[in-house]
């Protein structure tokens, strides 16, 4: 039926999104689904952002520390006297930051330790939040990884509101009988 037809779907969109893999395929089986299905076209509109794949959770993970390292360095001035010059050369060398946590602060490195440390608890969405606290060039240099991470949150709430779809349409069609239970081997 349908509602089986679309709750695989909902699962295959769902490893495709945790492998960072293109929905592509399945999104085409799922507009055929939805041509005369007004709750279910809106559900697919929403995740047509995320066709050609969104990054997985692990890969901005690791993106992350190379866009934080872009904008602390970002984050140093340029020119200066010497005595900055000379400061900057001694950052390069030694790197001292504030461990990933609920820093205080609104500076870069500790709006940088708030992320850090929301994403380690898998909190994406709240590392995302804490980004928007940069300004200037640091915000600049982090915008790419914010904006995978903004895709990869829009793509997951889209899926879940896939998924409950799915479960709704499963548990009526199983209510009015359309499906048969699996038979026992």
């Amino acid at each position: 039926t349908g509602a089986q037809a679309l709750s695989l779907a909902a699962g295959q969109l769902r490893s495709a999104l945790d492998t960072g893999a293109p929905l592509d395929e399945t999104l085409g089986l799922l507009r055929g689904l939805a041509q005369n299905d007004p709750g279910l076209a809106n559900a697919v509109a929403a995740l047509e952002p995320a066709a050609k794949g969104v990054p997985s959770r692990a890969a901005l993970a690791t993106g992350f520390a190379q866009a934080a390292e872009a904008a602390r360095k970002a984050d140093q001035p340029e020119g200066g006297d010497w005595v900055d010059r000379s400061l900057s050369v001694v950052q390069d060398l030694v790197t001292v930051r504030p461990a990933p946590g609920e820093v205080e602060g609104s500076g870069t490195d500790a709006v940088l330790a708030r992320a850090e440390g929301r994403l380690q608890r898998g909190d994406l969405a709240g590392a995302v939040e804490a980004v928007k606290g940069l300004s200037g060039p640091a915000a600049s240099a982090m915008a790419p990884w914010r904006g995978q991470a903004e895709a990869r949150l829009s793509a997951e709430s889209a899926l879940q509101s896939l998924s409950a779809l799915a479960v709704q349409r499963l548990a009526a069609a199983t209510a009015s009988g359309d499906t048969q239970p699996p038979k026992a081997p």
